[in-house]
């Protein structure tokens, strides 16, 4: 079967330079699907450079891709894919195995991966940035600010910079808060499982040689030795004609306490 065939809009180039804070203001706007795209440059020219080669692919027929949002031929190998674009890709491909819990801690943890791993520039943007990529890493979300994603695709540190030291650093700031003190070692812990799962996945994908991910030591809390053994004492168990009449007690007058009851 082949590829379904996408709905593609190039619309005019946007000129913001009325706003103040725009840094790159004109502003290249398409759509796939109907999911909008939009890319911003420093001046007009580069704009419609890049919105003349958009069009070119249009032409073309080529495939867009829907992570990137742009022409599939574009995209740079494995290794050269930045974090962020990484990261977006592997949510998108887990995104139906999971539950909405387990998405929204997912991409949290992933938001908070994202901003380590730049390359020095995040500074006073991280809370800001951290609170966008809330929203923004989510493979559902139709609509994202240009001047963020511009900010992300200078940025965000390529995938074969994810070497052991890289990696080492990294896994030691997922364990701190902003302000720089630990975390609760259940919330450093869950984060790093997910952050690590996204790495494996770039090196199971040819992006990184080995995993640098460095290995958990074996702590006095997860050595069998050293964990309680629990037992039961069988003569604080509840005799068998209590247990039966707490089992009667189930049944109320809603349909599903036949069912616990069986149970």
């Amino acid at each position: 079967m082949g590829r379904p065939v996408q709905q593609l809009k190039v619309f005019g180039v946007q000129d913001r330079r009325s706003t103040a804070r725009a840094k790159l203001p004109w502003v290249v706007r398409w759509a796939i699907d109907g999911r909008q795209r939009t890319k911003a440059f420093r001046t007009r020219s580069e704009a419609d450079r890049y919105r003349s080669l958009l069009l070119a692919s249009v032409r073309n027929g080529e495939q867009f891709d829907d992570t990137t949002g742009e022409p599939a031929s574009w995209a740079p190998s494995l290794p050269d894919t930045n974090v962020c674009t990484w990261v977006r890709r592997w949510l998108k491909s887990e995104w139906m195995e999971w539950q909405p819990r387990t998405r929204a801690s997912a991409v949290e943890s992933l938001a908070k991966f994202v901003i380590i791993a730049v390359d020095g520039a995040a500074g006073r943007h991280e809370t800001e940035l951290r609170r966008y990529l809330k929203t923004a890493l989510r493979p559902d979300v139709k609509v994202r600010d240009a001047r963020w994603e511009a900010w992300l695709e200078e940025h965000s540190i390529g995938l074969r910079s994810l070497d052991r030291a890289a990696i080492a650093d990294i896994d030691r700031k997922l364990g701190l808060r902003l302000d720089g003190t630990a975390l609760a070692a259940t919330t450093a812990n869950r984060t790093r499982i997910v952050c690590r799962a996204c790495v494996s996945a770039a090196v199971f994908a040819g992006a990184i040689t080995g995993d640098p991910w460095p290995a958990r030591s074996l702590t006095r809390s997860r050595r069998k030795v050293a964990r309680r053994r629990r037992s039961v004492d069988p003569r604080r168990l509840p005799d068998p004609a209590t247990m039966a009449r707490a089992i009667e007690a189930l049944r109320s007058h809603q349909p599903g306490s036949d069912n616990y009851r069986v149970m």
